[in-house]
């Protein structure tokens, strides 16, 4: 069977229930098209030995959805990964308030019939993965072209509106904002330090106590910028993020990073502007 496939690019975005729904109702159809299949070939080979013809199987026994899960429950599975607990569901529709909060990595699989097939993996894990607009993705498979390129485009158009701009930005240019990040605090740790010994400046030669001293300072403020830094987003500003399944610790701490990063980078221009043409 030939089949089309298109994946989906996720970019950092903010889930609402609204689009959560969405996604949740393209699952179902694409799981309960597979389960009615399989229910009606269940039916088929259990004709004979309930004494009927196989249209009479279905005929009678298709509408029961108790009899049904047992004979062919749905292959669906959707896994949320959390700090607050890992889980699992399998061949059912999924509650909004049982997803975990705080939800670090959502994996979903669906089989349907003719070749149908979904598959989204989302991770805000910026220390295991990068870059994450490369991981963060849908995939879309099925023998029918016609469907394939409306599911596509339906989930393409709600992720569009609910991106979170700055967000993504800041994910797919993050390399080289840390690295800004890495030279203006090194500037401004310079700068302080002329305060504590005028006249000292980047022409001054220095010891080997002195030497090893910088190399340590670089070293810091490479921790701070990349792993530290790193680790602050992924907590605080996740790559994707669900309608009130952030938890307010959280969100709470945002001021402080705001803040944070404002002195960083305010400060290190300054620092930098000063010393070039101070």
């Amino acid at each position: 069977m030939d089949k089309v496939e298109k994946i989906l690019e996720v970019p950092s975005c903010y889930i609402n229930r609204e689009l959560a729904n969405l996604l949740a109702e393209r699952i179902h159809a694409i799981a309960e098209e597979q389960a009615n299949a399989d229910y009606q070939q269940a039916l088929r080979q259990m004709a004979p030995r309930l004494g009927m013809t196989a249209d009479e199987a279905i005929d009678r026994y298709m509408a029961n959805a108790d009899l049904r899960r047992l004979a062919a429950p749905r292959r669906d599975r959707i896994v949320f990964i959390s700090p607050h607990g890992n889980v699992e569901y399998s061949g059912r529709d999924v509650l909004y308030e049982e997803i975990p909060m705080d939800p670090s990595q959502v994996i979903v699989d669906v089989p349907g019939i003719s070749g149908k097939y979904m598959n989204m993996y989302l991770t805000t894990d910026l220390m295991q993965v990068f870059p994450l607009h490369r991981a963060n993705k849908i995939l879309i498979q099925g023998a029918d072209r016609d469907w394939v390129d409306g599911l596509y485009q339906e989930l393409k158009t709600a992720l569009a509106t609910s991106k979170k701009v700055a967000r993504d930005f800041v994910y797919r240019w993050l390399r080289p904002l840390a690295f800004v990040g890495f030279v203006l605090l090194s500037a401004l740790e310079l700068k302080l330090f002329q305060y504590l010994r005028p006249g000292f400046t980047v022409q001054t030669p220095l010891n080997g106590i002195s030497l090893l001293a910088v190399f340590i300072l670089l070293a810091i403020n490479f921790y701070v910028v990349l792993l530290a830094g790193g680790r602050a987003i992924r907590y605080l500003y996740p790559y994707f993020e669900l309608q009130d399944r952030l938890s307010e610790k959280r969100k709470d701490l945002r001021k402080l990073w705001i803040a944070t990063v404002g002195v960083l980078y305010g400060g290190g221009v300054w620092a930098l502007f000063t010393m070039l043409w101070g």
